[in-house]
């Protein structure tokens, strides 16, 4: 049987909010709510796969059962504004998902939820509400049940009777004697869960107890004869409309595929790299806007390399970026090394192949003797990404890297250290560039071969980027950081400590 996921959004977002401790931008925009949403749509989407998917809101407006009893839900407190200014972002992530948001003037999500369950519960469909509400729970049946994905837990038939002792279909008598706390439906005074489910189980309604009263006894009896009216109240407000005038189709919720474009600009601007990351998005209008054209040089002639020493001489700083064979720089072979410089108004990178399998290439004594000079030149700032460790892989071949004055990786964490500090994750967040992953040029699993087998041209374009994205993030961190209180933890004790 196919399937239907009717999420109800406004349920979640709530939940997320409170659940997820703070978390905040790096500008201060609170995030939590909409984070732990995305978290829960996606594990929907990669987990379970639906064939048809929509999201369900709540209305802002007052509902029937607001008119029927003044005080509904009257107890609750006013949404946080932490809260409040999350809403466009739910709004937009669903969107970007390409899911379609079910939503009417008047009318609770769980009442929308009732009505399409009713429409389409004859076809050949599982219905699955992802929900923790118990007011749904009066929905399940065979082909209906519930997923609380924060508890990880199914609710079906059984658990209901678990929990109130009662059929699906009389989970709103038990509400209707028992009240119910969280939306401020009153029920009746003195019965509570336990008692109600011993009443319904014996008589079967609300309306059937109330014809029984003078069959009762003690306190209870007592209570039901003055509140009789209430009783009725209470479980009206608690039964789900299952007949909301709309117009829709079971192919209107039909899963489609994702607005990558959407979610790579939507998510870099919330800063959820991670998320970017592991759904493996890729960008077109990304790239569009990207200052990155990875036009690199790969030099394996003795002129072209000359040239290379003659530009270095100009500059009083340059980004280094070691190739290697392991992330161990104590076993790592190098295989090659990127610069970035910037002799005149435009950055010039470069890529110098020593070790690699195939390929012209200079040999590894002669580039590392004319290039030691320029590494270890008091004149000359040396720049990178987690330059430690190319300072290590270089230090096995007799160079000692000095200065070490900027480290984007190091200049990240000061500035925001709770937040992903690796390349990729930067780029995407300062410069709204997608680079290439790793494994993209050395391949995955048992077929990933090992930097010395990529080709030139592959390699020359990853590690060309990698040493033109670090020169753009340091620019950009170092001012950042000159702008806050910050600066002298990375520039007196951070960057110092690198070298050590």
């Amino acid at each position: 049987m196919k399937t239907l996921y009717l999420i109800d959004g406004s349920s979640y977002f709530y939940r997320a909010f409170f659940a997820i401790r703070p978390l905040t931008t790096s500008q201060g925009h609170p995030v939590n709510a909409v984070y732990g949403f995305t978290t829960m749509l996606i594990k929907i989407l990669k987990g379970k796969k639906p064939d048809y998917l929509a999201m369900v809101f709540d209305s802002e407006k007052e509902t029937h059962r607001h008119r029927l009893y003044e005080d509904y839900k009257a107890h609750r407190e006013e949404m946080p504004s932490e809260l409040v200014s999350q809403l466009p972002y739910i709004t937009q992530v669903t969107e970007a998902f390409e899911i379609p948001i079910l939503k009417k003037e008047g009318y609770e999500a769980d009442d929308l939820i009732a009505t399409v369950c009713h429409l389409f519960r004859d076809a050949s469909l599982k219905i699955v509400m992802v929900s923790s509400d118990k007011d749904l729970m009066q929905l399940i049946d065979s082909n209906i049940t519930m997923l609380d994905t924060m508890r990880d837990r199914v609710i079906d038939t059984a658990f209901v009777r678990e929990k109130f002792g009662v059929a699906p279909s009389q989970v709103a008598d038990v509400l209707g004697l028992a009240g119910d706390a969280s939306d401020h439906i009153p029920g009746v005074t003195g019965i509570g869960f336990k008692t109600a489910a011993k009443l319904i189980q014996d008589y079967g309604s609300v309306e059937n107890v109330l014809k029984q009263i003078d069959h009762l006894s003690g306190k209870v009896a007592i209570h039901l004869k003055e509140e009789q009216k209430m009783a009725r109240l209470s479980k009206q407000l608690v039964i789900l409309e299952k007949n909301i005038p709309i117009d829709l189709k079971l192919d209107d919720f039909k899963t489609k595929t994702w607005n990558e474009d959407a979610l790579v600009h939507l998510f870099s601007e919330l800063e959820f790299q991670k998320l970017i990351q592991e759904l493996g998005l890729k960008s077109n209008a990304l790239e569009k806007i990207s200052p990155i054209e990875r036009n690199y040089k790969c030099i394996t002639s003795e002129n072209d390399f000359e040239r290379l020493l003659r530009d270095l001489k100009q500059v009083d700083h340059l980004v280094l970026d070691v190739e290697t064979t392991s992330l161990d720089p104590h076993q790592a072979k190098l295989v090659g090394v990127a610069l970035a410089y910037q002799p005149d108004q435009k950055i010039q990178v470069c890529y110098i192949p020593v070790g690699h399998q195939t390929g012209p290439q200079l040999a590894m004594p002669y580039v590392l003797n004319h290039l030691k000079h320029f590494f270890e030149s008091p004149q000359i700032e040396k720049w990178g990404q987690n330059l430690k460790y190319d300072a290590l892989v270089l230090a096995h071949h007799g160079i000692t890297v000095s200065p070490i004055v900027q480290d984007s990786m190091v200049a990240s964490y000061v500035l925001n250290p709770a937040e992903p500090h690796n390349l990729d994750s930067l780029s995407l967040k300062y410069l709204g560039h997608q680079t290439i992953h790793y494994e993209e040029v050395t391949g995955k699993g048992k077929k990933q071969i090992g930097f010395d087998a990529v080709s030139l041209e592959k390699a020359t374009e990853y590690s060309g980027e990698d040493a033109d994205v670090t020169y753009r993030l340091v620019e950009m961190l170092s001012a950042d950081l000159k702008k806050s209180a910050l600066a002298s933890i990375y520039n007196q004790i951070e960057m110092p400590l690198v070298a050590i």
